[in-house]
């Protein structure tokens, strides 16, 4: 359904753009790459139509092909420059910025977007609380994604055999929580649960006197690909707030996933 303004902005949209925006997110759902075949079949356009894209975008460093055959395309070095060189300035996305200020005003506490990084998850945009007393959740912070409600939320939405890898490897890590659980049979059990839920509760697993709610954010092919979660301090956040705080997460989720899908 169109929205309004929608045809004004479709006036100004330029196809290849466009296209090349799809190839870029269709080699971001898969490290090792797909080849030009695969590609071309994937969004549905003529061989040579994509690699004259994908030539382009590797001249520019934002895609990279391997030398072995059957060649394979994947995301360049530059995408990562420009996701560090973001995270490194804290740059402030406005319409992700307004949905998650609009969360943060309705529930009076403070709402984080985070992603994973490796073995671990990172806050790219938030909004503090001005409702004291309140818990600051800083953007560009780091945490290993075995604690906290989105780090387990983005963990429990893995592969079982990746998500157990990675507790596996991060238990030095985890051990230095009090509050997080290090058998790794607990906490898969807590993975499967978070999952059937739709939402984690975390509890004085960072600190100790906070904790936090967080749901799902879906990409275009709704899959996961963030967490938006609230956090605050004990005090502020009976179970009985659980589920009206998921209800907003979710509304804002929802949006988040449109403004993915360039649609608003």
């Amino acid at each position: 359904m169109a929205t309004p303004g929608s045809d004004n902005r479709n006036k100004y949209t330029i196809q290849v753009i466009c296209r090349a925006m799809n190839l870029l997110d269709v080699l971001s759902r898969k490290p090792q790459g797909f080849t030009l075949d695969e590609l071309s079949d994937m969004v549905n356009l003529h061989r040579a139509t994509v690699y004259r894209i994908l030539t382009t975008l590797e001249q520019e460093g934002v895609v990279e092909r391997t030398e072995e055959r059957p060649i394979t395309y994947v995301l360049g070095i530059r995408c990562l420059f420009l996701g560090v060189r973001m995270l490194a300035g804290r740059v402030i996305m406005p319409q992700t910025q307004a949905i998650l200020e609009s969360v943060a005003a309705t529930t009076e506490e403070s709402v984080g977007l985070y992603v994973r990084w490796g073995n671990e998850r990172t806050c790219v945009a938030s909004s503090s609380s001005t409702y004291p007393p309140r818990y600051r959740i800083e953007v560009a912070q780091t945490t290993s994604l075995c604690t906290g409600s989105s780090g387990k939320l983005l963990l429990a939405y893995m592969p079982y055999e990746e998500a157990k890898s990675i507790l596996q490897e991060s238990l030095p890590v985890i051990r230095r929580y009090p509050g997080t659980r290090s058998e790794v049979d607990v906490v898969l059990k807590e993975l499967y649960d978070i999952r059937a839920k739709g939402f984690a509760v975390s509890m004085h697993e960072l600190s100790s006197d906070a904790k936090s709610v967080a749901v799902p954010v879906l990409d275009c092919d709704n899959n996961v690909f963030a967490a938006l979660g609230i956090t605050a301090r004990t005090e502020r956040f009976p179970d009985s707030r659980i589920p009206i705080l998921v209800a907003e997460l979710n509304d804002a989720s929802k949006n988040l996933q449109h403004l993915l899908e360039g649609r608003r």
